[in-house]
């Protein structure tokens, strides 16, 4: 999960530092394979965002965040096009810098 990004509900113990991006630059890495690999230094939440597309079998499968910005809905609707026979499973999660939905272990404390 993304317990080790963040001081989420459900963590046993305070993260320190309070946000470590390596996980999230990792997986970034990964899966937009940048030109510049993100560190977590250098990965920041609000623009390396990851966002995948493929066909495997005649199924289109995607993954993106669960709160699309107009970014992320204009690359959606580019994906998908306008196949309209080719069936969609749709991966999403919460970001983990999503505050309004997540409570950290200090507010509870």
């Amino acid at each position: 999960g993304n317990h080790d990004i963040s001081n989420a509900i459900g963590y046993s113990k305070v993260l320190s530092p309070e946000k470590d991006a390596s996980s999230a630059a990792g997986i970034f890495n990964r899966m937009m394979r940048p030109a510049v690999e993100r560190t977590a230094e250098t990965f920041n939440y609000q623009t390396d965002k990851v966002h995948y597309s493929f066909v495997k079998d005649g199924v289109r499968f995607v993954f993106m965040g669960m709160w699309p910005d107009a970014y992320m809905r204009q690359w959606f609707d580019q994906e998908i096009g306008t196949e309209t026979i080719i069936p969609v499973i749709l991966f999403t999660h919460d970001p983990p810098i999503l505050r309004i939905r997540t409570v950290s272990i200090r507010s509870i404390q």
